[in-house]
């Protein structure tokens, strides 16, 4: 009998060196779960013997399994191995917190080997979610629109998706659908007007699904309450380009009231449109948009809203605009013409020997400097040899004829500048010559480079 508390010992020393030979870890990756979701762990496992050996991991929980049980994981003396552990259940467990075993054991002698346990938490779908309404605590008034706001938390660390939200009652429906990413919080305003109800409460079912699986459905029961004596006065008047409205709310009951007003502009309302004070929220509907107050009143309180579309200062300042424009334009602007003229003269005999070329210049707007004139002669007339007022600085010669430059410094506005010369033919002039425009070249007011052309001229002999 002395014997056995000595096995005994043994037996827990060698337990003790075994479970020292090998480490496990296990790192959650996955373990808060919806029912039929499978869970995922990173699993090291570390070799301490002396040697290299080969290992297996099998699950020695009943209600678990891996979804791989065939790997064997060698591992060399003070390494270790990692590997992704997914675990499914068999059948379906009620939602609570379950410790998984699984065991690592050594191939080469199964006697060596450590139990680990991985903690996971099943949820179950009706722990999900809270909801509940929130409204006027003194009921919602008949007469108005009334603001219905439900509130929806996600009470777990996991993401739910593709969540149908529905909230139904005689007295209004609301259907939808959202996500609530983890812990989170959302909000949803309902604008619920009323038509003809008594005062008494109205359950309204809130029911939340996700898929075919109910998180939510509760009955809330929603007061309609008796009439709070809210006076409205709206004023209107329009005049030229400018529209104005000015309403006002006045709580001449005892209780305080929750009260919503709406209204819709275009577009083009919208961009002219300012108000005071300015909407609690501001959404677009269509392609208009909607403008909406928010606020409450005491008793004996007023609330006071101004609205007013003006088009007319825009307009004005518009036109001012363009007018500064024009002006400045007129003023700076550098309007330079080129009017050319062909005289014909008759020799003695008769004949249309010479031609006197006339180019007027005038300035109409600001000063042109820097004038670069170019005139060109047709080859079938000789080149100028006479000059009436102002002489070129250049006469060039070439087969298509001859090209004739003056340099002017400036032109003042309103001044004008005239340029002659004359040429004769070669010959007696037969059918159609054509004389081609004079271009000048100048600064303008900018001191940027403008051109100039004169008109073409057509001789017929």
């Amino acid at each position: 009998m002395k014997l056995l508390p000595i096995i005994f010992f043994l037996l827990i020393s060698i337990s003790f060196v075994q479970a020292a030979d090998i480490v496990v870890n296990g790192v959650p990756v996955k373990n808060i779960l919806l029912p039929g979701e499978s869970a995922a762990f990173e699993i090291e496992i570390k070799n301490f013997q002396n040697f290299k050996d080969d290992f297996k991991l099998i699950v020695t929980d009943f209600s678990w399994r891996e979804t791989k049980n065939t790997e064997v994981y060698t591992i060399a003396s003070s390494e270790s191995a990692k590997d992704n552990l997914k675990l499914f259940t068999l059948g379906v467990l009620p939602a609570g917190k379950y410790s998984v075993n699984i065991r690592v054991y050594s191939v080469s002698n199964p006697e060596i080997f450590i139990d680990h346990s991985l903690l996971v938490e099943i949820l179950g779908y009706k722990d999900l979610v809270n909801a509940d309404l929130e409204f006027n605590p003194q009921g919602l008034d008949p007469r108005k629109e009334n603001l219905v706001k439900l509130n929806l938390k996600n009470k777990h660390n996991i993401d739910l998706g593709g969540i149908n939200v529905q909230v139904k009652s005689s007295l209004f429906s609301e259907e939808f659908l959202t996500t609530l990413a983890s812990k989170e919080e959302k909000s949803f305003d309902f604008s619920v007007l009323l038509k003809e109800v008594t005062e008494g409460d109205y359950d309204t079912r809130v029911l939340v699904t996700m898929g075919d699986n109910v998180l939510v459905d509760k009955v809330i029961p929603v007061k309609v309450s008796a009439y709070s004596n809210i006076q409205e006065i709206k004023k209107e008047q329009s005049s030229f380009l400018i529209n104005e409205l000015e309403l006002t709310r006045t709580n001449q009951g005892n209780t305080i009231s929750k009260e919503i007003f709406s209204k819709l502009f275009s577009s083009l309302e919208n961009k002219f449109t300012k108000t005071n004070p300015n909407p609690t929220k501001t959404e677009k509907v269509d392609s208009n948009y909607k403008y909406t107050w928010q606020f409450d009143l005491n008793p004996g309180q007023s609330y006071t809203i101004n609205i007013k579309t003006n088009y007319r200062t825009p307009l004005i300042i518009l036109i001012i605009a363009l007018a500064i424009l024009v002006l400045v334009y007129n003023i700076l602007k550098t309007d330079l013409t080129i009017n050319k003229k062909v005289l014909m003269l008759k020799s003695k005999e008769g004949n249309i020997s010479d031609l006197k070329v006339i180019l007027t210049l005038k300035c109409r707007g600001a000063p042109a400097k820097n004038l670069r004139l170019v005139d060109n002669v047709p080859g079938v007339l000789e080149a100028p040899t006479e000059f009436t007022t102002l002489k070129p600085i250049s006469v060039k010669k070439g087969l298509a004829g001859s090209t004739l430059i003056w340099e002017i410094s400036e032109i003042l506005k309103g001044e004008e500048r005239v340029i002659s010369y004359k040429v004769r033919s070669h010959a007696p002039l037969m059918g159609k010559v054509t004389i081609p425009k004079a271009i000048c070249r100048y600064k303008n007011v900018a001191d940027k480079i403008s051109i100039a052309k004169s008109n073409q001229v057509n001789l017929f002999s």
